[in-house]
């Protein structure tokens, strides 16, 4: 993503000579629109100790479902690191899908064995925009 973002800096400033490169770096997109999609993963657990249970494990497993995106033809998959929704019972975290996400059943294909061992957990698409201003 830094990489996409300083060329289109370095772009925007071989359009326009007289720019400053302050203004060319915050030509970027808000966090949440920079994904034409995004995966999005909520835990869940009946009581709290449950789901801090739950939480460990997906937390622990998501480099797994990142590599499973990146073999599906995902390669610039990121999660976001804070949960963009969080009570004492649940989160949901974002994982932005790049320029070229898969569709909705692709997608589910590739989380669903990912999330099958995992209590409490599912993966859902969402479209670029829905996912909230990332903090």
């Amino acid at each position: 993503m830094l990489t996409r973002e300083l060329f289109a800096a370095w772009e925007a400033l071989e359009e326009s000579p007289t720019a400053r490169l302050t203004d060319a770096l915050g030509v970027a997109a808000p966090p949440h629109r920079r994904n034409a999609a995004w995966a999005v993963v909520t835990v869940t657990g009946s009581r709290p100790r449950d789901f801090e249970e739950n939480l460990g494990r997906t937390r622990g497993r998501l480099r797994a479902l990142l590599g499973a995106l990146a073999g599906a033809g995902c390669p610039d998959a990121h999660a976001w690191p804070r949960p963009f929704e969080r009570t004492g019972t649940l989160a949901r975290y974002a994982i932005g899908l790049g320029h070229t996400p898969p569709d909705a059943r692709t997608l589910a294909s590739v989380a669903g064995p990912w999330s099958a061992t995992l209590p409490g957990t599912e993966v859902t698409w969402a479209d670029c925009g829905t996912v909230p201003d990332l903090p």
